[in-house]
């Protein structure tokens, strides 16, 4: 019983705070912004949605460009380096 009246106590303290009084206030404009927020975000995707997937496959093109470019660094470091070695033929002439 005695838990019971404690936590009757605690919770009385929590709703006897100012910044309690008016949390559903502010938690209503919170979510009314939120709302109008998602809107905006809604029509920017919705009109623009051919130049984000195309975005979104440059960015896939240069991701495995850069995949490739490391994984080339990890086996030859030196091709990074100095760039492809000459011809054999055009060194001995």
């Amino acid at each position: 019983m005695s838990e019971v009246r404690e936590t009757n106590r605690s919770i009385r303290e929590l709703l006897s705070r100012p910044e309690t009084r008016t949390m559903p206030e502010s938690l209503g404009a919170s979510l009314q912004h939120l709302n109008k927020t998602m809107g905006r975000v809604d029509h920017l995707l919705t009109r623009n949605q051919g130049e984000l997937e195309e975005t979104l496959e440059n960015l896939r093109t240069a991701s495995r460009d850069m995949k490739e470019i490391t994984s080339t660094a990890k086996r030859y470091p030196s091709l990074i380096l100095f760039g492809k070695a000459p011809d054999k033929s055009s060194v001995n002439q």
